[in-house]
């Protein structure tokens, strides 16, 4: 009779899940409707993108110059800085042509 007690077990569990993922959701819609009501689009839109299922993390890692991964933000944070100078203080100036005016 093991087997039937926890069929039962597994039902009242589904069961819970179910419930309680109704209440978080109808908790969310409370929140996307006080942020409309706010006019507070970007948290609307937050909400709406997560509980349509198609929310994405968008942040890639970050690759250090010989394509490891950074594992620190701080370490991020360095890569960052030595990418900006890099593509904004180019060691060479660049050979622009000369425009002349008309």
């Amino acid at each position: 009779m093991k087997g039937g007690k926890e069929k039962h077990l597994n039902r009242e569990v589904k069961r819970r899940c179910r419930r309680d993922r109704r209440v978080y959701v109808e908790s969310e819609a409370e929140k996307a409707e006080e942020a409309g009501k706010r006019g507070d689009t970007r948290t609307l839109y937050e909400i709406t993108r997560e509980l349509s299922g198609r929310f994405r993390n968008t942040c890639k890692p970050v690759r250090n110059e010989t394509g490891g991964l950074l594992r620190s933000a701080e370490e991020e944070m360095h890569r960052w800085r030595k990418h900006f100078q890099t593509v904004l203080n180019p060691d060479e100036p660049l050979n622009l042509p000369e425009v002349k005016p008309n």
